[in-house]
C-alpha cells in the first residue's frame, strides 16, 4: 500500500471516528480513561497524526509548516476577549435594553435572535449563546413558557452571522488565511460587497422566517427593571480590537493576542478566581484540532489528493462554473448538517482554489460559497454546529428535552431561505461576468 492510499484511509477513518465519537464514547462508558479519548476530537486527530509520523508520511517539520498559526492565535485571542466581554455584563445590559422594545414572545424571539446575530459578528458563536441564553431563560421563566424555541433561535442566528466578519467564527478565519483576506476584505472585497453584506441580507430574511414560524406565540411579555453592575473596560477593549484589526497594522493573530493579554490582566485584576477558571476552560481541544486539520490538509495537498477531488468535481459539473458553484454551496449545507464545519471548511478551501484555477476564475466565488454553505448548514440539526450542541446542553441541564425533529422543523426552513438568499447574492456579485 503506497503512502497516498495510507494517508487517505487514515484521513477518512479519522473523520468517521470524529463524526461518531459520541456513540463510540458511550460504548466505553465503563472505561473513563479510554472514553475520554473519544470525547475530545483534538486527541483523536493527533493520534492519527502520530501514526502518520511513525509511518514517515508526515514529519514534525510539516506540523510547523502546514499550520496556519495566525488563525490559531486569532482563535485563542478572540476567545479570551469574548470571556472578558461576558464578565463585564455589558451583553446582559444590552439585551435587557433591547427587550424593552418587545411586547410579545414572538417579538422577544426576533429581538434576541437579532441581538445574538449581532454579538456573533464579533464573538465566537459558542460565546454568543452563553452571553444571550441567560436572558432567554429569564424571559421564559417570567412568561411560564418553554425556553426551547428561544434557545434554538439564538443558536442558529449566531451561526448565520458568525460568518459575516473575520473575527466571528473559525471558518471565516480559515477563509481569510487561504484567500489572503484582511478584516476590511470581509466588508468590501475587490471593490464589491463582501461577506458582511451578503450575510446581513441573509440574516434579515432569516428573521422573517423565524417570525413566520413563531407568529402564533403572541403571549405578552413584561420586562422587569434590574440593576446590572457593568464594567465598560472590556467593551472598550473589544471596540479597540475591532478597529485595530480592521486597520491591518499587524496580523490579526498578533492583534488578538495583544488584546487578549490586556483582557486577561483585567480579568485577574478584577476577578482573580475567574481568571484561573477561564484559563482552564478555554477551548484547547479545538485549538489542537485546528492544528491537526491544517496538517492533514497540507498532507492531502502535498500528495495530490485534493487535486484529484477537484478534478472529480470538475467532471461532475462538466466544467460549468455555475453548476460547480451550486454543488459546492448546497453540498456544503448537507455535509455540515452532520459534521463539524471547521474540518470541512479547512479541507475544502484548497479544493475550491484548485477548482477555480482549473476553470480560470478567481477563487473567491467558490471559497465564499463553501464557507456560507458550511456555516449555515450546521443549523439544520442539533449536532451540526458547536453553538447548537451548547444550546441543547443548556436546555438539558434545565431538564428540557430537545428532540431531533423539534430542532429540524426550525433549523431547516431557517437554513434553506438564508442560504438561498446568500447563494443568489453571491452569484450576482461574484459569478456573473
Amino acid at each position: 500500500m503506497d503512502e497516498k492510499t495510507i494517508l487517505l484511509i487514515t484521513f477518512l477513518a479519522t473523520y468517521l471516528i470524529i463524526i461518531t465519537s459520541e456513540k463510540i464514547s458511550a460504548v466505553f462508558s465503563k472505561f473513563p480513561h479510554l472514553q475520554r479519548i473519544f470525547i475530545y476530537k483534538g486527541i483523536i486527530i493527533w493520534i492519527s497524526l502520530l501514526l502518520l509520523i511513525l509511518l514517515r508520511i508526515v514529519s514534525p517539520a510539516n506540523i510547523i509548516n502546514y499550520t496556519h498559526w495566525d488563525i490559531i492565535w486569532l482563535f485563542l485571542g478572540t476567545m479570551v476577549i469574548a470571556e472578558a466581554f461576558i464578565l463585564s455584563e455589558i451583553p446582559e445590559l444590552l439585551a435587557n435594553q433591547l427587550l424593552k422594545f418587545s411586547n410579545s414572545l414572538v417579538s422577544a424571539i426576533i429581538i434576541l435572535s437579532a441581538f445574538a446575530g449581532f454579538i456573533s459578528i464579533f464573538c465566537e458563536n459558542v460565546a454568543t449563546v452563553l452571553i444571550v441564553a441567560p436572558v432567554a431563560f429569564e424571559i421564559a421563566r417570567k412568561m411560564d413558557v418553554s425556553p426551547v424555541p428561544l434557545i434554538i433561535s439564538i443558536a442558529i442566528s449566531s451561526n448565520l452571522q458568525g460568518a459575516a466578519l473575520l473575527i466571528g467564527d473559525p471558518p471565516s478565519m480559515i477563509l481569510a488565511s487561504f484567500n489572503n483576506m484582511n478584516f476590511m476584505d470581509f466588508i468590501v472585497y475587490n471593490g464589491k460587497p463582501s461577506m458582511f453584506f451578503i450575510m446581513e441580507t441573509a440574516a434579515v430574511v432569516s428573521l422573517v422566517v423565524l417570525y413566520i414560524i413563531f407568529k402564533r406565540l403572541n403571549k405578552k411579555i413584561k420586562v422587569e427593571s434590574k440593576k446590572i453592575g457593568v464594567d465598560v473596560f472590556p467593551g472598550i477593549i473589544l471596540v479597540l480590537f475591532i478597529i485595530t484589526i480592521s486597520l491591518g497594522i499587524v496580523s490579526p493573530g498578533t492583534t488578538a493576542m495583544i488584546y487578549a493579554l490586556i483582557s486577561f490582566l483585567w480579568i485577574f485584576y478584577r476577578k482573580k478566581k475567574e481568571g484561573f477558571k477561564i484559563a482552564k476552560k478555554l477551548d484547547y481541544d479545538t485549538v489542537f484540532f485546528l492544528i491537526g486539520v491544517f496538517v492533514f490538509t497540507g498532507a492531502l495537498e502535498h500528495y495530490g489528493i485534493l487535486t484529484s477531488i477537484a478534478l472529480w468535481f470538475k467532471q461532475v459539473a462538466n466544467g460549468n462554473v455555475f453548476v460547480t458553484f451550486t454543488i459546492l454551496v448546497w453540498g456544503s449545507v448537507i455535509v455540515s448538517a452532520f459534521i463539524d464545519n471547521v474540518p470541512y471548511v479547512a479541507a475544502m478551501m484548497p479544493v475550491g482554489i484548485t477548482l477555480a484555477t482549473m476553470l480560470g476564475i478567481p477563487p473567491s466565488l467558490f471559497l465564499f460559497g463553501i464557507v456560507i454553505g458550511a456555516s449555515v448548514g450546521g443549523n439544520i440539526t442539533p449536532i451540526g454546529a458547536s453553538a447548537n450542541i451548547v444550546g441543547v446542553g443548556l436546555l438539558r441541564k434545565r431538564h428540557y428535552t430537545v428532540r431531533f425533529f423539534d430542532f429540524f422543523k426550525i433549523g431547516l426552513p431557517f437554513t434553506f431561505f438564508s442560504v438561498l438568499t446568500a447563494y443568489i447574492l453571491l452569484w450576482l456579485i461574484y459569478g456573473i461576468r
